[in-house]
């Protein structure tokens, strides 16, 4: 971490000063009056972008930029050419898929910022005499001293010459027909030509097509912007796309109308190489990588970052950053709540939001989510989270992020499956999959509810990323079933299976089931899915299917110095579900390595299909194995 007092701003470049003693903040709270006992973050800190995923706005109003500009040299690294002018990219067409909320936006403005500077008329003011300007950069448009002083970039800036940015925001298309989405990007392409048209181009003059009409077919409105826009600035463009797949979501587990919404979206991205000689670079973002889907077939030289180890950091924030670009915030913080110093606090924000890993090399550089940690960061500055936190209590934002109502809907069809540590995971088998039949584990990677664990000379494994989503995955669960976590009927059922009290447990167990929305429970897979959830909430080491046992177990969870081994039948009994679980006896002294004594949980939910009552419990245990015997 920096040393007391000194930080470094992205902003300027910079080194500045400040003194942590004597900051005291004032905080408005009614009229004109204010509040000298609640200290605040002392304005000279870099302000705190959470709203935000704008470049230059960050960069121009001094913003906490953590500088991501290096990988730049790899990912637009340039062939050099013998005639002079403009070196073309070793990558023309890139993709990088990484979860929701991860910087994606924030990286798609940083490249249009690279290419094309500031456009005329901005709301940003520029000074002449401080600009930068690139080879081919028209009149009128700039690059300002300040947008890349300080970074990595900030002597080889320029490199790739000027080109006209297309940013086309797909998380805008989205419905729930292909003619909804047609529509819907018909939408963007007016919004995106007339963008141009307040930028100079004179669209249906000078040769150029006309301005595309909402009505138009999206593919050919696409074909004609790049078109108009190359010729009128006589070099090639650039397009990047933010959330490619963000339509196709909706469909994905195959849905009706899933093939024709395919075929308007493969329509519109063939015209990206159909464009090729017009284009300088296209660079695509997204959540998901689908296969079969033929999206992508006409881009048969798409590059994909998203696991390679050089560009693993380039979206999120590693270890190091967070201490060298949070230094004030950190430091202000323990200055502020003593009890958080001595790594205390470094060690609980390490806990609860590190821990993504994108690629399968146990090298690979792990990070932090950028925007739950950023949120936690704001939300620090309160006295009452910074005490919180003193008991491990850190704040929660990932549920922020975005809706479980994709993850609901697959636990729903009994395809819900929490990580295995001792299952082995074939990853270059699983990262792809069809939109019509997703692969429950390469979804959860893909939209950051796992990460990968493990690997090179052990087996690569999936598990939470951290503490936070594993928490957030249990209450959107849930949630989704109607259920309120009230802690005081969490704690009997925590304290009963901390002290082996398995008839207590039963019965609080059979208490909650009774407060849950009863239409919703038609089969076992909604029972399993709230079990396991129900498990992570009471803070239980809790997994599902360890088909590595000669039998398999619907759930296995660790307590103490036990383990549980349940297995869960739906209107059958508990002689079926004790049959499923056979050997145990074999495995639980390897499994457990001998110290932990495995506890056989055979449990039947009974509810008859038209009835309103809620459901009965049917249970009975065995000890399988014992250390001690």
């Amino acid at each position: 971490m920096a040393s007391a007092g000194q930080w470094r701003t992205a902003g300027d470049g910079s080194g500045r000063s400040f003194q942590l003693a004597g900051c005291n903040g004032l905080r408005r709270t009614t009229g004109k009056q204010y509040r000298r006992d609640i200290k605040m973050y002392p304005r000279q800190f870099p302000p705190l972008h959470t709203g935000s995923s704008e470049f230059i706005g960050i960069r121009d109003q001094g913003g906490l930029y953590v500088d991501k500009t290096r990988f730049f040299r790899k990912l637009l690294e340039v062939t050099p050419i013998k005639s002079g002018g403009i070196p073309p990219l070793v990558h023309q067409f890139q993709f990088l898929a990484r979860p929701r909320r991860f910087g994606k936006s924030l990286l798609i403005s940083t490249l249009e910022a690279w290419f094309q500077g500031i456009p005329p008329n901005s709301a940003v003011s520029t000074d002449d005499a401080h600009n930068r300007p690139v080879v081919s950069q028209p009149q009128k448009w700039s690059n300002p001293d300040w947008l890349w002083q300080g970074l990595d970039s900030d002597e080889w800036h320029g490199v790739n010459g000027w080109h006209p940015v297309l940013r086309i925001d797909m998380s805008t298309v989205s419905g729930p027909s292909a003619a909804a989405i047609q529509g819907a990007l018909g939408l963007e392409m007016v919004r995106l030509a007339r963008g141009w048209a307040r930028r100079g181009v004179p669209w249906g003059t000078d040769y150029l097509p006309p301005m595309p009409q909402r009505d138009d077919e999206p593919a050919m409105a696409l074909r004609n912007i790049i078109d108009g826009v190359y010729h009128h600035f006589q070099t090639t463009v650039v397009v990047v796309v933010d959330e490619y797949d963000a339509p196709l979501h909706r469909f994905i587990g195959g849905v009706e109308g899933a093939d024709e919404a395919l075929e308007v979206l493969h329509d519109f991205y063939t015209v990206l190489k159909a464009s090729q000689s017009q284009l300088y670079l296209v660079f695509l973002t997204g959540i998901s990588r689908f296969s079969r889907v033929n999206l992508f077939s006409a881009l048969n030289n798409l590059v994909d970052w998203s696991d390679w180890p050089a560009a693993a950091a380039l979206c999120g924030f590693t270890q190091n950053e967070l201490e060298t670009y949070f230094a004030p915030y950190l430091e202000w913080i323990e200055s502020e709540t003593p009890e958080l110093a001595g790594g205390h606090l470094m060690d609980g924000l390490r806990a609860h939001y590190n821990g993504y890993r994108f690629g399968p090399d146990p090298e690979t550089t792990q990070v932090y989510n950028p925007f739950t940690l950023l949120e936690c960061m704001r939300l620090m500055e309160e006295p009452g989270i910074r005490h919180r936190a003193l008991e491990g209590d850190f704040p929660n934002m990932w549920a922020l992020s975005g809706s479980p109502t994709l993850l609901v809907k697959l636990v729903q069809q009994g395809r819900s499956r929490l990580p295995d540590p001792s299952q082995p995971w074939e990853y270059q088998q699983g990262m792809a999959y069809r939109l019509d039949a997703p692969d429950f584990t390469a979804l959860m990677l893909q939209s950051g509810y796992y990460t990968l664990k493990g690997g090179g000379e052990t087996p690569l494994m999936v598990d939470f990323p951290n503490r936070e989503v594993r928490d957030t995955y249990a209450r959107d669960l849930l949630a989704a079933y109607d259920i309120n976590l009230n802690p005081a009927r969490l704690q009997p059922m925590q304290a009963a299976l901390a002290n082996s009290d398995l008839e207590t447990w039963v019965r609080e167990l059979t208490t909650f089931f009774h407060g849950l929305a009863h239409q919703n429970l038609t089969t076992e897979a909604p029972y399993r899915a709230v079990l396991q959830s129900l498990l992570i909430a009471i803070g239980v080491d809790a997994h599902a299917e360890l088909s590595v046992w000669s039998g398999d177990a619907d759930l296995v969870a660790s307590v103490e110095d036990r383990t549980y081994v349940m297995e869960l039948k739906f209107n059958r009994s508990v002689t079926a579900a004790r049959e499923q679980v056979v050997h145990q006896k074999a495995y639980a002294a390897g499994g457990t390595e001998g110290f932990r004594t495995v506890l056989g949980g055979y449990l039947n939910f009974r509810r008859e299909a038209a009835s309103n009552t809620p459901p009965t419990i049917e249970c009975e245990w065995e000890i399988l194995y014992s250390p001690s015997a």
